[in-house]
């Protein structure tokens, strides 16, 4: 993966005979060994997505609260051999959040760890192929080979980076009580990827559909977050509101908007209301490359 998109993620740590060890390998009567895998810290920034005036900083993963799930899986060629997922929100499905232990047969693996938000597991099929039900979310993945020996340990290092854009729609006038959902359609890109490219599987884009739960008299701002084909993608946003009824209030369509992974692209403008027509300013919150030790 790119280096320009090391702006954050969950630092996985592999080892097996020190007091840092995150992944252990030991022999097995029945030879298999034991693999333990410790998702152990999350390097963020200081505002998510932030400009360049953004600190980056390292934090513990119990405090990343952008991810609320971690799916870590190992494959033997397309063979699935070990899945789990752990819900923050559901301690029985852990112990702590980031630790995982299972036993593996002695030969090579493609290991796959995603960090992720929302309240529902992704579908992860294979090494290339994981996709969100209907709406994505903040995403970090690391993807690599990992040889189990039964005679020897492992000691293994790995970032997760986030692999995801985010189209920010901030209004400049005040939203009306009548609004009962915002639907963003976004001409491309998806919210299925592959977890060792970090790109998008498919480029038929999709529709964000938001129930506001706040903001009504004042300004307000959605987030939608998408997978990209190429690390930069133009393409074109509508964005309708809608009646409890689903009748159309007002409608805006932007085109040539521009997308990067790990980067937010903020639409701003006025949304509701008859003088509405006005074009919308593109803020493209795009980062220099930005790499950080641990």
């Amino acid at each position: 993966m790119k280096n320009s998109i090391l702006m954050a993620g969950i630092i996985l740590f592999a080892a097996s005979c020190s007091s840092e060890s995150d992944v252990t390998v030991s022999n097995t009567e029945d030879g298999r060994a034991t693999v333990n895998v410790h998702v152990n810290s999350f390097t963020s920034e200081q505002e998510e997505f932030a400009s360049t005036r953004g600190m980056t900083r390292a934090t513990d993963v119990n405090d990343a609260t952008s991810v609320k799930i971690i799916t870590l899986a190992f494959y033997s060629g397309g063979e699935e051999v070990y899945k789990q997922t752990q819900f923050r929100s559901d301690a029985s499905t852990y112990e702590p959040f980031g630790v995982f232990s299972t036993s593996l047969s002695v030969g090579s693996y493609t290991m796959v760890v995603i960090g992720y938000g929302g309240t529902t597991e992704i579908t992860l099929t294979s090494p290339t192929s994981a996709a969100y039900p209907s709406k994505a979310f903040d995403t970090f993945v690391h993807t690599e080979t990992v040889n189990v020996n039964t005679t020897s340990n492992l000691d293994l290092s790995a970032t997760l980076n986030r692999i995801v854009t985010r189209l920010k729609l901030q209004t400049t006038d005040n939203m009306p009580t009548n609004v009962a959902k915002v639907k963003v359609d976004i001409a491309a890109g998806g919210i299925g990827f592959n977890p060792t490219t970090g790109f998008a599987t498919v480029n038929n884009g999709f529709t964000n559909e938001i129930v506001p739960t706040s903001g009504y008299g004042s300004t307000t701002s959605f987030s939608s977050y998408l997978f990209l084909v190429t690390d930069e993608q133009t393409m074109n946003v509508s964005i309708t509101v809608l009646d409890a009824s689903d009748n159309v209030l007002f409608s805006k369509n932007v085109t040539n908007v521009p997308m990067k992974r790990n980067r937010t692209t903020t639409l701003r403008g006025k949304l509701f209301g008859a003088d509405a027509t006005t074009a919308f300013s593109v803020e493209a919150d795009w980062l220099e490359e930005n790499f950080v030790d641990f």
